[in-house]
Parts: structure tokens; C-alpha cells; sequence
């Protein structure tokens, strides 16, 4: 396949052996790498296939005779952003530095390598990044409604997710595959434990299901049992409490080989695992139930660990990588407690899992292994109960299987808004799905991220410390409150203060969204003959100066001067 084919085997059976001095200096720059794997390659495609091959520049050298050349300009033709045509272009001219240096140059007198070449490319300088982030924000309001659905009561049981468990039976009693339910014996099922969601599943005609990669069939009278997996639903319901990366959702360690193990509020010695790491003295702490020894009067806390951080990570080894959220979230702990447990008792693995069985669906992109072994092997809280494959049952889910039930229930949030009557301020339904795609939301699930912080920030008025501890990849932020101290009473007393603030302001925040929803809907209807003026207006959102004309309203009108109408 193209886009795993690291060595670009592809190039070369597409347009020939001739073509193999180019392939071979590809393949040896990218496995050169550590990071950034997939723009690096996916430049080079590009170079090679579609720059290179009509101009047939088969011999390097020729191509460093034929002088400068423009390649910024050859990129201009395909539908690039401006940040990515420059990525790609840089990514191709560190390709071509690399090449003159390792085989193109000469030592001096002096032992000196000397370019016998000039780049015939030049780097182009990155964009002036968005000073604001592109997603749109979710009001509070929403975002509590979209936790209401998933999860009905704060201390319940996964039994009262009638909701995330209803989009899964759709799928069991007629499809092949069973998404969220995983069959098991009769012998697996507790009928007792108020988590454990199960069916009896009699066959009314012959079908066939997969399961562990192959069709199964089934005759007419059959039954079989079934356990409905929590975790993609959990993993949508963590979001909406945490500002955090779906990335870093799907790699959170259980916690299930730490040398203290998290029990109702308490800690205890972990003794119910046999692959348990540390010691007392050294204990191991990779999992989300962080313990928390406060320096004045020594109290046991429980803060939240997110053991990966983008780009803060390189570099760093397993132990080091992540930070901690020194916030005692009641919540949040009893569900996540919850589904640790859960997956003990339903899928149970015995060892961590090796961070090099994952493949690039798990992660989301190419890891090389510096990469992987700087993450290390992790018990990952989020392993997919419900996999196809037996032996991808402990590890994660991914960012697609997740993406379908947020999209779902942006489109039942959608359903109960208009059932309501809510509408945007000239009266018109408020679409969290897109109208002309019932498959794609509004709202991206990375827009989740967006939402909390502008919440926090904006009406709850955390401190710049404080958030700085509950959002630490802005590693410029933390930099600058590097020697502030957050303590997990502190934190939990200000995140408090700042949900009662977010609440007195719901109603403001509401209609702020709806007239910003209504003037955005407004460019939908607009004729235009200049994209970026209309662009304009509408940033602007200054509807005291359009003006009524007898063919509709004039945005530009009184916000212009004469010339410019």
C-alpha cells in the first residue's frame, strides 16, 4: 500500500527501475527521521511522482545542473492551505540538503565537507499562524446536555446508559459486525453487576457475523450472548469533562500495573495484579489515578495523570513524558474507576501491551521506534472490548470507531434542541449536523477542547496557575508559571468557583452563540462577488450598518464609505 510503503517500492513499479537512485535516497532520508514521519513522506511523494517524473529527471546530478527552480510555484497548482504548501515545500528542501550532503560533497583541505551543489529550492518562511483557533465553541449549556445523554446519573451504574447502548443494538441484531457488543459465553455474564450490559440473542433467520475476523454463520433457531463495551461511549463522556486531545484519551493507562491501586476514594497496595512494577520505596505511576502526597500535612490525594503531550514529549522517556492534573474530580474518578474495573472483569489482559503491536490506525499517524519506545508498553484504560480481532482487544480504539457515536450524538442533541423549540435568533432550527451531510457534525470532536478551555477562560475565569496545570502542553504558559504551586485543594476549590461562574453566565453565553450561529448562517444565503470581503462583514458582525435594500439586505452598505460600495 502507497501510504505505507516507507521504502517507495510503489515509485518504482509505477514508472520503473530507472528510477531507483531517486527511490533508494528517499527511502534512506525518511528512515533518517524520528518524527513527523507522514508529512515527510507524503512530501515526497509528491516530488517524486508528480515533479520529477514529467520533467523525467531520472540522474540527481541533473537535476542540481538545471539551477534554481521554483518549486513553492509548482506547488501553487494543487488545492494546498498555505501552511501546508510550505510545510511541503520545506520538507522537500531538507530532503535535497540532505542528499547534497551525504552524497554530493567533498572534504577541504581542512576536512570540511564543501557542497559541490547549490539547492536548486529555497524554503519559504511559515504563515502568520491564526491568532484563534478555527473550531467552533460549544455553549456550557450544550456541553452538559451532551453529558445528560451519555450518562444520566453522576454515581450510577453503565446500565443507565440507555442511550449509548441503544446505537449499538441497531448493529447486533442486524449487521455483521457488533460494534460495541462482543460475544462471550454464557458463564462470562454476571447478571448481577448493574455494569454489565448483556443480551440473549436468538437467530430469526440464517446470517452470518464476524467474529474474530471471520464470518460466522448462523441458522434460524441459534441464540448466542453478548456484552456491550462502555469504552467508546466513557471515552466521549471523558471529553466532555477534560480539555483533552482525543490522542491522549485513547493512550491513558489504566493504571492496573502501578505499585498503588485507586479503590473507592482510597489507596491501596495493588495486589490484584501479577504483573504489578515498583515499590514502595520506587513506586510505578503510569495510569490516570494519580496519587498526590500533599507537601504540607502529607494528605493522599488523587489527581488525574495524562501520560502523552504532543509535541512537550519529544525527547522524553517513558517515566518523564505526560503531567498531572492535580485536580481530586470526584466525577470523573467514579467513572473512570468504573470502567478500569470493567475491563478487568471483561477483558482482562496479563501483561502491558507492547507499544509495538499498534499499527498506524491506533495511533493516527507513522511512530517510529524511537517514538514508540520513548511512550513504552501501556495498559491502555481504553482497549476495545468489542474488536473484530481477539488480539486487538487490548489495545485502543481509534479515532474513527469514536468519531461515529460523537457524530450520533451530536445528531441526537441536534433532535431534542429543536423539540424544545430552541431556535437562532431569526427563528431558524440550530443544525449541529451538516444539512447537505447527515455523516459530518458542525462541531468536530476536537471543537470539545475549544469549548472547555473558552469556558474556563472566558466565564469561569480560572487563574492563569491554575490553568495552566489543567491545559500544560502550552508549554509557553507553563513556562512562565513555572514556579506557581497548584494544590489538588486549591485546584478543586477554583474549578469549582469557576462551574458556578460558568452557570450564572449560561443564559449570556446561549445567546451569544445563537446570534454568532444566526450571522454565520447568514453567509450561507449571500450573493457575493469577492469571498474574502464577505469573509470580512461577517467577522466584523456589525449589523448596525447593513443597510435594507428592495432585493434583500446589503451587508457592506453603511459599514463602507461611498467609494467602496
Amino acid at each position: 500500500m502507497k501510504s505505507t510503503d516507507y521504502e517507495f517500492n510503489w515509485f518504482t513499479e509505477k514508472n520503473g527501475t530507472g528510477w531507483d537512485t531517486w527511490r533508494e535516497v528517499a527511502a534512506t532520508w525518511l528512515h533518517h527521521n524520528k518524527y513527523g514521519i507522514d508529512h515527510k513522506k507524503n512530501a515526497l511523494d509528491r516530488f517524486l511522482d508528480e515533479y520529477l517524473v514529467p520533467k523525467f529527471i531520472v540522474d540527481p546530478v541533473e537535476f542540481f545542473e538545471m539551477g534554481p527552480q521554483n518549486y513553492d510555484q509548482f506547488l501553487g497548482q494543487f488545492e494546498l492551505s498555505e501552511g501546508y504548501r510550505i510545510r511541503q515545500n520545506n520538507e522537500v528542501c531538507s530532503f535535497i540538503d540532505w542528499v547534497i550532503t551525504t552524497y554530493y560533497s567533498q572534504p577541504d583541505d581542512d576536512g570540511e565537507l564543501v557542497a559541490m551543489f547549490k539547492n536548486p529550492f529555497q524554503k519559504g518562511s511559515n504563515p502568520v499562524k491564526n491568532q484563534e483557533t478555527v473550531y467552533n465553541a460549544l455553549p456550557y449549556t450544550y456541553i452538559k446536555r451532551l453529558r445528560k445523554i451519555l450518562c444520566p446519573m453522576e454515581r450510577g451504574n453503565f446500565s443507565d446508559w440507555e442511550w449509548a447502548v441503544e446505537q449499538s443494538d441497531a448493529f447486533i441484531l442486524n449487521g455483521r459486525h457488533q460494534r460495541d457488543w462482543f460475544m462471550v459465553d454464557d458463564s462470562a455474564i454476571d447478571k448481577d453487576d448493574p455494569d454489565c450490559v448483556w443480551r440473549k440473542i436468538k437467530v430469526d433467520k440464517p446470517r452470518s457475523i464476524r467474529i474474530d475476523g471471520v464470518l460466522t454463520p448462523f441458522k434460524e433457531g441459534d441464540h448466542f450472548y453478548v456484552i456491550w463495551s462502555p469504552v467508546r461511549a466513557m471515552a466521549l463522556y471523558l471529553k466532555l469533562q477534560l480539555p483533552l486531545r482525543t490522542f491522549q484519551v485513547r493512550m491513558l493507562d489504566s493504571g492496573e500495573a502501578d505499585t498503588w491501586r485507586y479503590e473507592s476514594g482510597s489507596w491501596v497496595a495493588n495486589e490484584m495484579i501479577e504483573f504489578v512494577e515498583g515499590s514502595e520505596k520506587r513506586p510505578w505511576q503510569k495510569g490516570i489515578f494519580h496519587r498526590i502526597i500533599t507537601p504540607d500535612i502529607g494528605d493522599v490525594m488523587t489527581g488525574l495523570y495524562i501520560n502523552t503531550n504532543k509535541t512537550a514529549d519529544k525527547n522524553k522517556d517513558e517515566i518523564t513524558r505526560g503531567y498531572v492534573i492535580p485536580w481530586q474530580h470526584e466525577e470523573v474518578l467514579y467513572w473512570l474507576e468504573k470502567l478500569r474495573n470493567w475491563q478487568q472483569k471483561y477483558n482482562p489482559i496479563t501483561k502491558t501491551t507492547s507499544i509495538h503491536k499498534l499499527d498506524y490506525k491506533h495511533f493516527g499517524s507513522t511512530k517510529t521506534d524511537i517514538q514508540r519506545n520513548e511512550i513504552g508498553d501501556i495498559c491502555f484504560l481504553f482497549r476495545n472490548a468489542a474488536a473484530a480481532q481477539h488480539s486487538e482487544k487490548e489495545m485502543p480504539i481509534t479515532q474513527g470507531y469514536l468519531n461515529t457515536l460523537w457524530v450520533s450524538l451530536m445528531a441526537e442533541l441536534e433532535t431534542k434542541i429543536q423539540k424544545d423549540d430552541h431556535t437562532l435568533m431569526d427563528g431558524s432550527k440550530i443544525h449541529f449536523i451538516d444539512p447537505a451531510n447527515h455523516r459530518k457534525t458542525l462541531f468536530p470532536l476536537h471543537s470539545l477542547r475549544v469549548s472547555l478551555i473558552t469556558c474556563y477562560t472566558i466565564e469561569g475565569e480560572i487563574p492563569a496557575p491554575v490553568l495552566s496545570k489543567l491545559l500544560v502542553g502550552h508549554s509557553r504558559l507553563i513556562m512562565t508559571m513555572h514556579y506557581t504551586k497548584v494544590s489538588p485543594v486549591m485546584m478543586a476549590k477554583k474549578m469549582k468557583a469557576a462551574e458556578n461562574k460558568i452557570e450564572e453566565q449560561n443564559d449570556a453565553t446561549l445567546h451569544s452563540f445563537l446570534i454568532n450561529k444566526s450571522i454565520e448562517e447568514i453567509g450561507l444565503q449571500s450573493a457575493y462577488t469577492d469571498i474574502e470581503s464577505l469573509r470580512t462583514v461577517l467577522r466584523v458582525r456589525n449589523p448596525a450598518g447593513w443597510q435594507e435594500k428592495a432585493i434583500g439586505i446589503c451587508l457592506a452598505g453603511g459599514n463602507t464609505t461611498p467609494r467602496r460600495c
